[in-house]
This record gives structure tokens, C-alpha cells and sequence, in this order.
């Protein structure tokens, strides 16, 4: 998905609860680091 967040284009993840495990929070604090 895209958006806008404070005038900039930014992509957008959507985590489906069933399919969230520690394995996907892992990575996904991992993508958020790296930002």
C-alpha cells in the first residue's frame, strides 16, 4: 500500500493478526530499525 505522511510518499505494511508470529515481529522491528 502507499500514502502520504507529512508531504512524502511512504509505503504502508499491513500485518494480518493471523499472520503474525515472533518470527514476522522480528523482522518487522528489524525493517523499522533500518528506517
Amino acid at each position: 500500500y502507499r500514502g502520504i505522511y507529512l508531504g512524502h510518499d511512504v509505503a504502508i505494511k499491513v500485518i494480518r493478526p493471523e499472520h503474525l508470529n515472533e518470527a514476522i515481529e522480528v523482522e518487522f522491528t528489524q525493517e523499522v530499525m533500518i528506517l
